[in-house]
This record gives structure tokens, sequence and C-alpha cells, in this order.
């Protein structure tokens, strides 16, 4: 992935899943301000930087919610601090909560986002695994 990329500043959705990508994503790609979707799963990436820490500021400063990486891969997985979906080598992917940022974390056992301070716990049974659930949408 070029460094150059970081120059599409207006982009709002990039899709680089499913290629035969090696080495790391370039840190250019926090300069990305309108970004709101990153799909870097399913290729050949791996190991502990891998992802920049300019992609998860990036997230941090509000636009980013939605980044899908390989960080569930029982070989080599990527590490990525602020991944929302994490996919394995199967073509099966899960949504990651961040218990101590949202106060939400998954439990998998009932198929249930569970809300950890006001008992409102959210059913996900019969989302297929690798659907995106938004769970700003469902949240009252």
């Amino acid at each position: 992935i070029p460094q150059s990329i970081g120059r599409l500043k207006s982009l709002r959705k990039l899709e680089l899943g499913h290629n035969h990508f090696e080495g790391t994503v370039p840190s250019s790609i926090g300069d990305m301000f309108n970004l709101e979707t990153l799909y870097i799963n399913y290729n050949l990436m791996h190991g502990n930087d891998i992802i920049p820490t300019s992609l998860c500021e990036l997230q941090n400063r509000g636009k980013l919610f939605n980044i899908w990486a390989d960080c569930n891969r029982h070989q080599d997985p990527v590490r990525c601090d602020c991944c929302t979906v994490c996919c394995d080598s199967l073509n099966s992917c899960s949504p990651r909560i961040y218990e101590s940022s949202i106060g939400y974390h998954y439990d998998d056992d009932d198929d249930k986002i569970i809300d950890d301070d006001n008992n409102n716990d959210i059913d996900v049974e019969g989302v297929d695994d690798g659907e995106y659930y938004n769970i700003s949408d469902n949240i009252s």
C-alpha cells in the first residue's frame, strides 16, 4: 500500500480487503480525515506493527468508526488496538466491543452485546459473522 494513499483526504470508505497485500499500513492513512470505513481484512499482513498509531488516532478524532482487520487469525494475527471487527483466516469475522471505552462487551455464549451500565442488553442473535452491527443504531 503506497504512502501516497494519505493524500486521499476526501475519501470516506476504503476497501483494501481480499488482496494479497503484505507489509504494513502506511502511517499517512492517518491524514485521511474524512475516512469512516476501512477494510484491510483478508490480506497477507501479520504481526504487531501492521496498523499504525495514526489510524487509531484518526479513529479517536471521531469519523472513523469501522475498521476491519485480520486480528482473530490463529497464526500470526494482526495486532490492532482500535479495530472494530476482527477476522480470522476462515472467512469469519466478529465485532470487537471495547468495554472500557464505551461500556459494552460482547458475550459470545449468549450472542448478546452487554450494556455494562444500564442493563440495556442488545440481542444480536441472527447477525451473521462478518456483518457489521452498528451498536449506536440500537441504543436509546
